[in-house]
């Protein structure tokens, strides 16, 4: 999964990601997943993608 980040939120996202990594959470779809893995990758825009396994 792949979000836009804006530049100024970089540092606050940094700290919940690495708050989240290993969780399970839900979704808006109602899923609930667990966060495997989750990076800030910086080109022209800064973008969140993470990777998730769906709980069943």
């Amino acid at each position: 999964m792949k979000e836009t980040v804006e530049p100024t939120q970089v540092e606050n996202v940094k700290q919940y990601l690495e708050s989240v990594v290993g969780s399970e959470v839900q979704l808006k779809s109602g899923q609930r997943v667990n966060i495997l893995k989750a990076d800030l990758k910086e080109k022209n825009d800064v973008f969140l993608i993470y990777r998730y396994q769906l709980v069943s």
